[in-house]
């Protein structure tokens, strides 16, 4: 008879780890724990602890067939060792049962963990991201602030697209888990699936509903920067304008084409100040989406504006009075210039003839008399011309360069034309007052010996009357 074979028995030791949740900051999962756990831990170690109480019956078992078989037949020996042999071997698969369902469990632990971990990580992303997105910020005046909003919150949708294929595989490896969970175990990673399709859909559709409001806001602050653009544009071009009008032109007429000029751009002004106010009402919904220091900024720009506005205004207004006077001005100048040149021509007329100096005392004395009026004429007129070289001197500054030489000529041509007819006079003046004066002292000479004569005449006749005798010289 073979001797018994006791097969060394395996000792079953099950380490349990315990299931935690790996939290993440911020981040709350909508699912209840996962209670079926703890149940299972406590299955599994009852089982162990069953199956190791046993081993002292088997062993028991043993030691009571070594006994046996030396006291039986060789054919009970056998059944003997038959049915201990079968013990240790049904004994021993329940031991390699038991460890096979502790790994596999302990595999559905780690992968359960696994796939609560992504999903906890995908929640914090999300949730971060949610809160970037819902948190209040200044959106600025500026299309480039909301189309640089708009290329981020893309650039965030196209994330939210890349991530999707985490959710996938979350999905993968929850579905190849499904058929070795319990039914508490497969509906919460189904909740967490679905927690996660859904906060992904949420923060996907706050993006979309974003970028919608973002495109029209870019819209709206395009709108706004052409039209703060055209009336600064605008209002550049009339400050040109009225910059011309400080030329101001020689003639008179001219002149008052110019204050037509700046009447009619007054008009413009005028006309052009619904636009004006338009672009006020476009900046007060701005403002709203401004922090502080932009909306000081977007204040200052529309400060601007309205200041160039009132000080083109104001600008032509100024200039209106301005040329008014510039424009009589040039009507008293040319009037001035006009008798200037009248009086010339008239005296140059009256002054062509030379005087006759060889005509009588009383017609020579008519003649001088003539050239001292124009004399004194004349020295009025000298007064007039100053006045004109006075006024022109002042108009220098401020015309265009081509008046400046027609001004500079009229003034040459005024100051010319005087001065020859004031020496034409002084002319006529002087030798008329000579040959009065050489006429009226012969004329004296004449005079004088005639009334000598005369008196020479009257006492011969007197003394013709008279006798001659001793008698008269003794009387």
């Amino acid at each position: 008879m073979r001797p018994l074979t006791v097969r060394p028995h395996k000792e079953i030791t099950l380490t349990m780890r315990p299931h935690t949740v790996r939290p993440h900051k911020d981040v709350t999962l909508t699912m209840r724990p996962l209670t079926v756990r703890p149940h299972k831990d406590i299955t599994l170690t009852s089982l162990a602890d069953t199956v190791t109480g046993h081993r002292d019956n088997v062993d028991g078992l043993q030691r009571k067939g070594t006994r046996l078989v030396s006291r039986v037949s060789t054919r009970d020996r056998a059944l003997v060792e038959g049915r201990i042999g079968d013990s240790e071997k049904k004994f021993g698969d329940l031991v390699d049962q038991v460890e096979k369902t502790k790994r596999q469990y302990d595999i559905i632990d780690s992968n359960l963990d696994d796939i609560r971990e992504e999903v906890d990580q995908y929640l914090a992303w999300l949730k971060e991201k949610e809160d970037l997105l819902t948190r209040e910020t200044p959106r600025g005046y500026s299309v480039k602030e909301a189309e640089a909003k708009l290329a981020k919150n893309n650039d965030l949708r196209k994330e939210l697209e890349e991530k999707r294929a985490n959710l996938e595989n979350v999905k993968q490896k929850s579905d190849s888990l499904i058929q070795d969970l319990s039914r508490v175990e497969r509906n919460m990673v189904e909740r967490w699936i679905a927690k996660l399709t859904t906060e992904s859909q949420k923060v996907m559709d706050i993006v979309d509903s974003q970028n919608n409001a973002l495109a029209e806001q870019a819209g709206e602050r395009a709108v706004f920067q052409e039209s703060l653009d055209k009336v600064n544009l605008w209002l550049q071009d009339k400050e040109q304008e009225v910059q011309k009008l400080q030329g101001v032109r020689l003639a008179s007429g001219d002149v008052e084409k110019q204050v037509d000029k700046c009447k009619t751009l007054q008009s413009e002004v005028q006309a052009y100040q619904p636009h004006l106010e338009n672009l006020r009402k476009m900046v007060e919904p701005l403002l709203l989406d401004c922090s502080p220091e932009l909306a000081a900024e977007l204040k200052h720009m529309i400060s601007e504006v309205e200041d160039r506005n009132e000080g083109l205004l104001a600008a032509l207004k100024q200039e209106q009075g301005q040329l008014k006077d510039h424009a009589a001005a040039r009507k008293l100048f040319e009037t001035d210039v006009q008798k200037v040149d009248r009086w010339c021509k008239e005296t140059e007329i009256s002054c062509s003839t030379e005087p006759n100096l060889e005509c009588a005392i009383q017609v020579l004395a008519e003649q001088n008399k003539h050239y001292k009026n124009l004399q004194n004429t004349s020295q009025l007129f000298a007064s007039l011309v100053k006045e004109v070289e006075d006024r022109g001197a002042i108009f220098l500054p401020e015309i265009y360069e081509a008046d400046k030489v027609k001004l500079e000529g009229t003034l040459k041509s005024t100051r010319e034309k005087y001065n020859r007819v004031a020496a034409l006079i002084k002319d006529r003046a002087d030798s008329t007052e000579t040959a009065l004066q050489s006429r009226s002292q012969v004329h004296e000479s004449v005079t004088e010996a005639t009334d000598w004569l005369n008196n020479i005449q009257d006492e011969i006749k007197q003394l013709q009357g008279t006798p001659v005798g001793p008698y008269y010289r003794r009387c």
